[in-house]
């Protein structure tokens, strides 16, 4: 299955990062993008849910929140 994909400027803390969005299937999707050095690469089930999810372990990282993160 070729991957759909489509790039959000999404907000933390006020300034915009770049996060790509790939559709995995037809139930899972992919938002992978850079914060603070780190590449942040989380699942969900629809596009909007996992932006939100991104853009929520971002903030984490901003806090001192352990999370798991992808080596960049």
């Amino acid at each position: 299955m070729d991957m759909d994909h489509r790039e959000h400027s999404v907000m933390v803390w006020g300034e915009p990062h770049i996060v790509t969005v790939y559709r995995k299937s037809e139930i899972v999707y992919e938002a992978i993008g850079n914060y603070m050095c780190e590449t942040i690469c989380v699942n969900d089930k629809s596009e909007g849910a996992a932006i939100k999810r991104w853009r929520e372990a971002a903030a984490g990282i901003s806090s001192g929140e352990q999370l798991t993160r992808t080596a960049g």
